[in-house]
Order: C-alpha cells, then structure tokens, then sequence
C-alpha cells in the first residue's frame, strides 16, 4: 500500500514536470553577493547558466553563509538558431 502510494505520488510529480520547461530551456543568472555592507566588493559575480542549483552550490562552497549569499534569477528562454 505504501509503495502504491509513493508510485502515485511520483506519477503526479511526473506529470507536473512535464508541463515545465526542461532546465536546459531557460538560462538564469546565480549571483555570488557579499554581505550588506559591501565589504566583499561592489559588483555582485555573475553567472548565466541551464544548471543554477549546481553553479550555486560550487559558488558557495567553503564560504561562511553568513556573509556570502546566492541568488538565483530566471532569464528567459534559450534562443535555438
């Protein structure tokens, strides 16, 4: 019963993502930002990317997260020519 449970739940999670776009449709831009008071530089790093969750986590890796901070912003679409 909980295995046909879980294979429910994973049909109807399927089916949500087939209504989005795949990640390499949609470029979005990671932001490495230092803390409020700027210490850290002025002008945020950024990165476009398909993949913003794993450029995300190397930017943050070995990095105290109360002074770096990551943001994440949807770009548009990928151009095909």
């Amino acid at each position: 019963m909980f295995v046909q449970a879980l294979k429910q739940v994973g049909m109807a999670f399927g089916a949500a993502r087939t209504k989005l776009p795949t990640p390499s449709d949609v470029f979005f831009e990671v932001q490495l930002i230092g803390d409020a008071l700027g210490r850290f530089g002025a002008v945020p790093l950024t990165i476009t990317t398909t993949r913003p969750h794993e450029v995300a986590g190397e930017l943050m890796r070995d990095r105290d997260p109360r002074q770096w901070d990551v943001q994440i912003r949807a770009v548009g679409p990928r151009r095909v020519n």
